[in-house]
């Protein structure tokens, strides 16, 4: 088929051409002055699982690493985490989500914080990069805010994993204060049962639980007398 043959095709087609190039125009319009522009900002945290935890501790075992970075993945969607950022990035005083939140479905009976931590939950995605590493990412339409909700995310996760950190350390101390005290009592209850034994018989134990004459004939037979040759 020669040029000359094609160009006399499409003029034949010239009105199919047209409105095709027309309305590939038009919904190209639509998408750019509909779509929203979308912005994603990364924020990263080294999740170091051989460092020893000062907090509990003792680092992750390595063979659980797995379930590890998926606790901490959970985290970051966590209301704990995603509540915080709705009160950094002051969205409560935003009137546009102000007026969506009332315009929601009477079903949704979740207060105005909830509902926007769950937007902030679905703006997030997260990943594990170079092996350690938590990469946290934040959508937004305006570049600003995807930068600060970010940030935002990072700092508020790591708060949140320190106050975990936390109360399981003042969880395990309560448990090994509660292991003390038990063998303190039972010390005493010791020392007490000691102390009639000995008023009851007479003897005298020392600290080695042995009465004072066996300690004495101990310490006599581990004199060496001297010898003396005439």
């Amino acid at each position: 088929m020669s040029i000359i043959q094609f160009l006399r095709i499409l003029w034949a087609r010239r009105i199919l051409v047209l409105v095709a190039l027309f309305a590939a125009v038009l919904g190209a319009f639509a998408v750019v002055s509909l779509v929203q522009p979308r912005f994603e900002a990364t924020a990263r945290v080294n999740m170091d699982i051989l460092k020893q935890d000062p907090m509990g501790g003792g680092g992750v075992d390595v063979r659980n690493a797995g379930v590890y970075f998926d606790a901490q993945q959970e985290l970051v969607k966590d209301y704990s985490v995603t509540g915080a950022v709705v009160d950094r990035l002051g969205w409560l005083s935003d009137p546009g989500r102000i007026r969506a939140y009332q315009g929601r479905a009477p079903t949704d009976t979740r207060d105005f914080r909830r509902w926007l931590a769950q937007q902030v939950a679905d703006a997030t995605t997260t990943a594990i990069t170079s092996s350690t590493v938590l990469e946290i990412t934040f959508r937004s339409a305006n570049p600003v805010e995807g930068k600060n909700g970010a940030d935002a995310l990072r700092e508020s996760f790591m708060a949140a994993s320190l106050a975990n950190k936390k109360n399981d350390a003042a969880k395990l101390a309560a448990w090994y204060n509660e292991q003390a005290e038990g063998l303190r009592k039972l010390a005493e209850e010791a020392e007490t049962r000691k102390a009639a034994y000995e008023k009851e018989t007479g003897i005298v134990m020392q600290s080695n639980d042995t009465d004072m004459d066996s300690g004495r004939l101990a310490a006599l037979d581990a004199v060496e007398m001297p010898c003396t040759y005439g």
